[in-house]
């Protein structure tokens, strides 16, 4: 593909403009298009918050052509690339309206609302012979790639045991309230347990046996907290847990604890050193890793497409679909009060 990479972004929330923000710092894309439903955003003028601390720059948006519909952005922006920063129950009509005008996509995660939506996109994209990479960033993020290469190089040894925890207060910032709503987010489960979900599915695959509990609250009315047991033939055992609370004083935090048979790696986004390897007696040792994620995945796409670079190696839509299948499989298991067992 030439130089530049053209790209529009379609939503301009705190992940629309993170995305933009990385792909001005890259020579090699021209951001071309961008589109949003908010006239205030459209302009750069509205505030943008979020979870977590990612620096937004102020941002012209006037040098570029702008659309209040992300569709006619698709049909009439010459871009090569789409990047889709919506809400979650818009992600497939989007991602398949684009694949099939011949546009490569990135999509926010999650990847859509059901597994059966992202068969869609899978096979729309086939269809037309684009790209389409799901922004699951857990896997470009640097305490979990470090977590990633432990495993894969097996230098502490085997993993035998994994806990991962994820909550936070109930995400009311975002437009309209998107996301506070089940029926537009998937609730907690779905948006925010995910990243764990994907990541363990990334590392170790889909597990043999899958035990979950899980309760619908009235921070959306979906499940917003929920307890998962992944149990994996010959080991590893995998705890993954998930809560959006209903008080706005929780704290965003996210960890995990990987036991290997040499070792214990410790990650908690509260702390600092975020990232610790305890491998002998006393205090365990900080281990330096850096990296923005979100950038990082964003040149990971832009990489694969300009070289003709399969971006499968890392993120492939079908892992990312498959992740919402073992979602979708701890709420069945939930509600039957009985474990899955996974072919």
């Amino acid at each position: 593909m030439k130089v530049p990479l053209k790209v529009g972004v379609i939503g301009l929330g705190f992940m629309g403009r993170a995305h933009l923000s990385h792909y001005l710092r890259m020579p090699e894309v021209q951001v071309v298009a961008l589109a949003d439903a908010d006239p205030a955003r459209r302009a750069g003028r509205a505030e943008i918050v979020g979870n977590i601390e990612v620096p937004l720059t102020p941002i012209d948006t006037s040098p570029f052509q702008l659309y209040a519909d992300g569709r006619e952005l698709i049909e009439q922006a010459d871009v090569d690339l789409v990047d889709i920063c919506l809400p979650t129950h818009l992600h497939a009509e989007l991602a398949i309206f684009a694949a099939e005008r011949g546009k490569h996509v990135v999509v926010e995660k999650p990847m859509a609302l059901n597994s059966a939506e992202a068969d869609r996109m899978v096979a729309a994209a086939k269809a037309a012979g684009v790209r389409l990479m799901v922004a699951q960033c857990l896997r470009f993020w640097p305490e979990y790639e470090h977590l990633r290469e432990t495993v894969r190089s097996a230098s502490l040894g085997r993993l035998l045991q994994a806990e991962f925890s994820r909550r936070s207060a109930r995400p009311i910032w975002t437009w309209q309230g998107w996301m506070i709503q089940a029926e537009k987010s998937g609730g907690a489960i779905l948006d925010l347990h995910i990243h764990d979900v994907d990541f363990v599915n990334h590392v170790l695959g889909k597990p043999s046996r899958i035990y979950a509990s899980a309760v619908k609250t009235p921070a959306t009315g979906g499940y917003d907290l929920v307890n998962a047991l992944y149990s994996y033939e010959g080991g590893p055992e995998v705890r993954i847990s998930a809560a959006w609370y209903l008080p706005r004083s929780v704290p965003f935090r996210a960890a995990y604890t990987a036991v290997f048979e040499r070792g214990v790696l410790s990650y908690d986004s509260s702390r600092a050193p975020t990232l610790l390897l305890h491998s002998g007696e006393g205090e365990g040792t900080a281990v330096h890793v850096e990296g923005d994620a979100y950038y990082k995945e964003l040149r990971y796409f832009v990489d694969c497409l300009l070289t003709g670079k399969d971006p499968a190696e890392l993120v492939s839509p079908e892992s990312a679909r498959d992740s919402l299948f073992l979602v979708e499989s701890e709420i069945r298991s939930a509600l039957s009060g009985e474990p899955i067992r996974l072919q």
